[in-house]
């Protein structure tokens, strides 16, 4: 199942990074963003892996995250693109947070450091995100996002089931089978 792919990935890419502590605590802001934002984990976890690469650290991966995810339901922005873009600022490409919001070309221009730039971020996006949770929208993502983790859960719990019963069902077809063609 996919949400067993991501976190073993995530949980390797932490464990590269010497982070592998890191990774109950790391599972869990996934889950608690995942409710908030109504996006899948397995959506989840590439970006926290890939903001986790760039800034070594799970702390301020999750600060970038939540900046992230605050800017692109203010700006409509895909969130990856938000993603991307705070990934490359992070190592000094300042290009992509142009797009963000208007002010940031400026400031950028004006040589503003990242943390500033974080600060308006946080100061001009601050708490989207729980605002959109509060909308019709935002609470069916929500509810979508519950009704896929449930059935892949089912899924999961059922997949050793099906995993005994398959080369048993597997053969009583094949038996069918050549009883209706005579073999």
């Amino acid at each position: 199942f996919p949400s067993h792919d991501t976190a073993k990935i995530l949980a390797q890419n932490l464990k590269n990074l010497g982070l592998a502590y890191a990774v109950p605590s790391a599972e869990a802001f996934i889950k608690t963003l995942q409710t908030q934002t109504g996006i899948l984990d397995d959506e989840l976890r590439p970006a926290y892996a890939q903001l986790a690469r760039v800034t070594g650290s799970t702390l301020e991966t999750q600060r970038l995250m939540n900046t992230a995810f605050n800017v692109a339901a203010g700006s409509g922005q895909d969130y990856n693109s938000v993603i991307d873009a705070l990934s490359k600022a992070y190592v000094g490409n300042y290009k992509g947070l142009k797009a963000l919001s208007p002010e940031m070309a400026q400031m950028i221009k004006d040589g503003a450091s990242l943390n500033e730039i974080m600060d308006v971020l946080g100061g001009t996006f601050g708490g989207t995100v729980a605002k959109n949770a509060e909308t019709a929208a935002g609470k069916m993502a929500i509810f979508k996002n519950s009704i896929a983790e449930t059935k892949e859960s089912i899924g999961a719990a059922f997949l050793p089931v099906l995993e005994a019963v398959l080369p048993k069902m597997n053969a009583f077809a094949q038996w069918a089978q050549d009883i209706v063609t005579g073999k």
